[in-house]
């Protein structure tokens, strides 16, 4: 089952991560374009300014272009001979870097060069193209005339000076993109992560609730996509405390109800037996004393179930209830005709922690203790070992081995093992399956061994704290 915050953090993440690649791609064209209309305008504006500079050059002949610059000086000199051998020098600012970058060819109006400078393929010193933009062999070529068009001008840039710098900046993106989609994912994780809190607090409080805990759920705070659920969470918590509280005040009723009928009719069964003279008439009343005896350890056992499925029974705060042991093993000894089968072991100090309060531990402790002592065989010790090093408490008695499957359902309501029927011994099996129910609500945790540990046959019902 994938989390809920897991898929949206994903699918948040992978729409992010696309989103951001597409607006780099988009990004980069918009760059490219924006840089070339930059160029073209730069390239523009260059072809214009050297027009107004070689204005001052004569127009009668054309004239040859010497580029020596003397030395020492800042800018460049272009030398400007004309045919009949006079040299005129003409200073032109910035015509050095314009040259290192540019191209640049001026013609007169019968076409005959006047001036050029950086380098040009020889298809454009030898025509002039059409006025405006266009692509020659590599180079972006820009064409314009003066006013009255006795100057033209040819300037051209190479391809891949603008290339260079359209690649700079896809790679600047493309560098800030390994840097800014893992901070995205970060943040996105933890705006889903935010912004899920109030689901695992939902989750987390319908998690606690129980048979033990049916209240309803807080939705002061809860969004408002949630609280149509939590609505419904508590109207099913309300019923299900309604029914689960009927179902135990019926079957506390119903076994308190039944105490006095059966009490009644087990003293006129055993009166009835005084009076018998031996023979097939009392058998018959013995055995319906028998099964009114059983009768009667059932509804104690309902009674008890009732009550453990109440929760009532735990405490806010842990409490040693070593006191408790030692007088339900002192009550059973009394009540046993073999009293030294129930064997107490504590080998440290007398001392078991629990959240259960004295009833608690007396009803599961009977529970278990009654089940070692009706299922071991006859006349064998029952050990009862208090571990206050480890907290845990072992009922250990000796029997026949129970089967693995049959020992992972023992804790189930009216289950029997095949040893208890085999052995002839009575019970509705609710003994383990009550035990089971009161240690859960405390934390407790009861672990069934057969054979128990460190022997080779019988029976281990164990007590530790989770």
């Amino acid at each position: 089952m994938t989390s809920l915050q897991v898929r949206l953090g994903a699918s948040l993440a992978l729409g992010i991560t696309c989103l951001w690649l597409i607006a780099s791609l988009v990004s980069g064209l918009v760059i490219s374009h924006e840089l070339g209309e930059a160029a073209d305008s730069a390239l523009r504006v260059t072809a214009q300014q050297l027009l107004t500079i070689t204005k001052q050059a004569p127009l009668a002949e054309p004239l040859a272009i010497d580029r020596q610059a003397p030395s020492g000086t800042d800018d460049a000199v272009v030398q400007i001979a004309q045919t009949d051998g006079e040299v005129t020098p003409l200073r032109l600012h910035q015509l050095a870097e314009i040259s290192s970058l540019l191209g640049f060819v001026i013609r007169n109006a019968e076409g005959h060069v006047l001036f050029s400078g950086g380098s040009l393929p020889a298809s454009l010193l030898e025509t002039m193209p059409a006025t405006g933009f266009g692509m020659i062999e590599g180079h972006r070529v820009y064409v314009e005339s003066t006013a009255d068009q006795q100057r033209w001008i040819l300037i051209a840039e190479p391809s891949h000076h603008r290339d260079e710098i359209n690649h700079g900046a896809i790679r600047v993106l493309l560098l800030i993109l390994p840097l800014l989609v893992p901070l995205s994912l970060l943040v996105v994780w933890w705006l889903v992560r935010r912004s899920m809190r109030p689901v695992r607090d939902v989750q987390l409080q319908i998690e606690s609730r129980g048979g033990n805990d049916l209240t309803a759920l807080q939705t002061t705070e809860m969004p408002r996509e949630l609280a149509p659920i939590a609505e419904s969470v508590n109207h099913l918590l309300g019923r299900l405390a309604r029914t689960l509280e009927s179902e135990r005040n019926f079957t506390t009723n119903s076994a308190h109800e039944l105490r006095t009928p059966i009490a009644s009719a087990l003293a006129q069964t055993q009166r009835q037996i005084a009076s018998l003279p031996e023979g097939p008439e009392k058998v018959r009343a013995g055995r319906i004393e028998q099964t009114l005896q059983e009768l009667s350890r059932t509804s104690e056992k309902l009674m008890q179930l009732a009550r453990a499925e109440s929760g009532s029974m735990v405490r806010e705060k842990a409490d040693n209830v070593y006191p408790v042991i030692d007088y339900l093993l002192g009550e059973f000894k009394s009540l046993q005709r073999e009293e030294s089968r129930l064997q107490l072991h504590c080998p440290d100090e007398e001392r078991f922690d629990t959240l259960l309060d004295f009833d608690g531990v007396a009803i599961l402790l009977r529970n278990l203790i009654d089940n070692a002592l009706k299922y071991s065989k006859p006349g064998t010790p029952v050990d009862v070992v208090v571990d206050s090093v480890n907290n845990q408490i072992r009922v250990i008695n000796q029997g026949e081995l129970v089967p693995p499957e049959e020992l992972a359902q023992l804790k189930e309501r009216f289950k029997r093992g095949t040893k208890g029927q085999s052995s002839g011994a009575t019970g509705a099996g609710l003994g383990l399956a009550i035990a089971e129910t009161i240690a859960r609500q405390a934390g407790i945790i009861i672990e069934l061994h057969s054979p128990a540990r460190g022997r080779n046959d019988g029976f281990e019902a164990s007590l530790s704290t989770a």
